[in-house]
């Protein structure tokens, strides 16, 4: 059964939809590249500062909550990069008409 029957589309109507998850999988990558080359445009050396050996506790506080911030970045960015390709690969199983 191709994965088109089980989403019970036929003619122009599946592959207009197959067509449109890929669009939107294929947007939904370039603006996740979009953010995070702006993320990393926003990213420089001073961010982090030089390490001063005197008081590791000051920083480690210090670079704790610069971590966590970029952390959490870095998951909401592979997450979109994550549902982005679910769509694209999706949308050309679809067109391909592959099956299981």
């Amino acid at each position: 059964m191709s994965v088109l029957q089980e989403f019970k589309f036929q003619g122009k109507a599946a592959v207009a939809f197959a067509a449109i998850l890929v669009l939107i999988g294929v947007a939904i990558l370039l603006f996740t590249a979009y953010l995070a080359y702006q993320e990393y445009l926003g990213i420089h050396s001073s961010v982090f500062g030089s390490p001063n050996a005197e008081n590791v506790t000051a920083m480690v506080n210090a670079l704790v909550p610069k971590i966590l911030y970029y952390g959490v970045r870095l998951a909401f960015l592979s997450i979109l990069v994550w549902i982005g390709s679910i769509f694209t690969f999706r949308g050309v199983q679809m067109l391909g008409g592959k099956t299981k």
